[in-house]
């Protein structure tokens, strides 16, 4: 989970970026797809990929290494990156 919410999130946004939500959104390793999925977790302010599409959809918007994506109407700019082979391994 991504967020301003401490307690919850394993990804943690500074307060003072009000845009993003306690709990804003959810990325995963999907590694049959060999890609990311980005799913908005109903923030205020929404998830985007950088094309301006919407990651809402329910099982999460395919999203492929290297690509970028919004928080909160592109207050946070989040750059995908490949994951590394231990890492996709052990997920």
């Amino acid at each position: 989970m991504v967020g301003r919410d401490v307690a919850s999130c394993d990804l943690v946004v500074a307060v003072t970026l009000t845009p993003v939500s306690r709990q804003h959104c959810a990325i995963w390793w999907d590694a049959d797809m060999r890609a990311y999925r980005v799913r908005d977790e109903g923030s205020s302010n929404g998830t985007f990929l950088e094309s301006g599409v919407a990651c809402d959809a329910p099982d999460g918007t395919v999203v492929p290494p290297g690509s970028v994506i919004y928080l909160g109407a592109k207050s946070l700019r989040v750059l995908l990156t490949k994951v590394s082979p231990t890492t996709d391994s052990a997920r």
